[in-house]
């Protein structure tokens, strides 16, 4: 119970160290292989584009809209991202869970890089490849990935908060600042629709600029509910900061929950078992006192004694035998049940690493 209760705490150490928009969200860099002939001209090719700065200081014929809107109008990236859509959506073909991942993914593997004004945008090739980019990098990127996938999309823009977040168009009742658009949140691992207001100066999350974008997906995200009932019944089973949690935290959670059942189920028969057990050798005692009170020990004359002992001593044998074969499957068990507790504790260990790495990837020195 012990380790079980440092788990829990450990989850909601998880949740108070997320990161915002002006925080660090490293889970590895994308540029773990050499680009292609194909993909170093497409990153010449976005290189050599001009650059469209996050700066509020815009030209006057630029207006933000038209400024964002660029990072969807150019699809010389389609061909690229095709094979990686492809593969997700084999992974994962029903629709919440395809999008689900399709987030999480952007979230756990795009590094989160410090807000500096007048850092520029990025295009979504870039900050894949880079494997890196703040808020708006990341919301283009995921944004563009949807676009890509069939979803209609627009940007949320928070100027007091130096923020943008994305929004997917979804039906009716689902979306987020009264608009069309579920919130998502790119810079950290939060669940579709929850909104970080908790990482800002309170008030900077709300009445955002909404940026529709002009060349789009047509689909709207349906099956937004089954992906908040799975949202609500992983919390239920796993606590309300699992959702929060990066895929291996998760998997790892499940595994750790589901062997803790185990082993309480072996523990529970473990001391059925015992209980079993203890009461014959109760029994075996108080045989043995009766048969030493009646005189059944030493040589027996009396055949009414010696019969009346006979009985007494098979009865007493049987109740050994129960006894060593209730000693034995005990044994057996016991030898079973801590194979598997050291198997948890094990788990748990790697779990509580696992996190206290990624602590220390999401905090700056």
């Amino acid at each position: 119970m012990q380790v079980k209760t440092r788990l829990l705490c450990l989850l909601c150490i998880v949740v108070m160290m997320l990161p915002a928009c002006k925080s660090s969200s490293s889970l590895g860099n994308l540029q773990a292989r050499e680009l292609s002939s194909d993909e170093r001209s497409l990153l010449r090719y976005y290189n050599d584009l001009p650059a469209y700065e996050v700066s509020t200081v815009l030209p006057e014929n630029m207006a933000e809209s038209d400024r964002l809107n660029r990072y969807f109008d150019d699809r010389h990236d389609s061909a690229f991202f095709a094979p990686f859509l492809d593969s997700i959506r084999l992974k994962y073909p029903v629709e919440w869970e395809y999008v689900d991942h399709l987030v999480r993914y952007v979230q756990e593997n795009i590094r989160y890089e410090e807000n500096n004004p007048g850092m520029d945008i990025k295009h979504a090739f870039q900050t894949f490849t880079i494997g890196s980019g703040i808020c708006s990098d990341q919301s283009v990127l995921l944004g563009k990935l949807l676009v890509y996938s069939g979803y209609n999309v627009a940007l949320f823009t928070f100027d007091e908060a130096e923020h943008i977040a994305l929004g997917l168009k979804v039906p009716a009742g689902y979306g987020s600042f009264k608009t069309p658009y579920v919130y998502i949140e790119t810079t950290n691992i939060r669940p579709i629709g929850d909104i970080p207001e908790d990482s800002f100066e309170p008030g900077l999350l709300r009445n955002p600029g909404l940026v529709e974008i002009v060349r789009n997906g047509n689909s709207s995200f349906t099956s937004v509910r089954f992906l908040m009932k799975h949202y609500r019944e992983m919390q239920s089973l796993y606590g309300d900061d699992f959702v929060f949690l990066d895929q291996k935290s998760r998997f790892m959670t499940i595994r750790i929950n589901s062997l803790q059942h185990v082993v309480d189920s072996l523990k529970a028969n473990l001391d059925g078992i015992r209980i079993r057990y203890d009461k014959t050798q109760a029994k075996l005692t108080q045989r043995f006192n009766e048969m030493q009170n009646l005189g059944c020990n030493g040589v027996i004359s009396d055949d009414e004694t010696y019969d009346l002992c006979a009985s007494h001593v098979k009865k007493y044998n049987a109740l050994v035998e129960e006894t060593n074969a209730l000693s034995e499957t005990m044994e057996k068990e016991s030898g079973i049940t801590n194979l598997l507790v050291m198997e948890l504790n094990k788990l748990i260990n790697d779990y509580n690493a696992h996190i206290e790495e990624q602590n220390s990837r999401n905090s700056f020195p």
